[in-house]
């Protein structure tokens, strides 16, 4: 390097640097200031190697532009900005699919499950009613026949209505006979369908519960001393009502003389 060609400026703080003349006078050919600056140089290096980084903290060094220090607010900010898409899925909380939820549900008893579909079927042994069939054989004997589809029935039976007996007159002193109570008698009932015959119940009312065979009764009334005796009640022919248990329920009060088929 020609010395006489570089301007070498003044290092203030130091007292041991030549200015540019003195190194002019004294070193023409620059090997002074090479060699000078080269011992600055490595007297620098020295230096930052004895800097005590472990007292600095990130307030002593300024941000860059990539390498961006952490923030709550900067890590919310850019948590706003991503999706299920973004993120990988955990060991612990799953995420929701179709798939995931329907593989979780399971049917037992009457019922089915498609996994594939979603759909849940339940079969039970109740019928659809088509129409009612009311036959009259002989006097105040009646049977009873539903009719549902695809051949099922349900055979309410015959019910045999037999009327009351008039009560005896007293004499004197002497109770009358009582008179005799009318009956209704259930003969059979069965319900017959693709899964069987079953057995039907029905409800007369809130209190009683009417079964295959049971009798129905209506109270005679004693006589009274001297007088006549009361007659006795006739027998009552029961209707039929058939309807669901949902809207049996609803009516509230109960004819006490019908008979409530519950279906489905």
């Amino acid at each position: 390097m020609a010395i006489s060609t570089h301007k070498i400026p003044i290092i203030t703080g130091r007292n041991d640097i030549p200015t540019t003349s003195e190194a002019q006078a004294n070193h023409p050919n620059g090997s002074f200031l090479t060699n000078r600056y080269n011992a600055l140089i490595d007297e620098l290096i020295t230096e930052l190697a004895n800097i005590d980084l472990s007292t600095k903290t990130t307030d002593d060094l300024s941000e860059g532009a990539t390498n961006k220090y952490y923030s709550d607010s900067a890590v919310n900010a850019l948590l706003t900005t991503k999706t299920t898409d973004d993120i990988a899925e955990g060991n612990n909380n799953l995420y929701v699919t179709n798939d995931r939820v329907r593989g979780a549900i399971s049917v037992t008893g009457n019922g089915s499950y498609d996994a594939i579909s979603g759909v849940i079927n339940i079969s039970n042994a109740s019928i659809a009613i088509d129409h009612i069939s009311l036959t009259n054989t002989t006097a105040n004997v009646d049977t009873y026949t539903i009719w549902g589809d695809a051949g099922e029935t349900i055979t309410i039976g015959t019910f045999v209505v037999t009327n009351g007996v008039d009560g005896v007159n007293g004499t004197d002193g002497v109770n009358g006979a009582d008179g005799q109570d009318g009956q209704g008698v259930v003969a059979t009932t069965t319900i017959t369908n693709g899964d069987g015959t079953h057995t039907v119940e029905f409800f007369t009312d809130l209190a009683k519960t009417q079964k295959v065979g049971e009798v129905i009764l209506n109270d005679g009334v004693a006589g009274q001393d001297g007088t006549n005796g009361v007659d006795g009640q006739d027998g009552v022919s029961p209707t039929v009502s058939v309807l669901t248990q949902s809207a049996y329920d609803a009516l509230g009060t109960y004819d006490s003389n019908t008979f409530y088929v519950i279906n489905g």
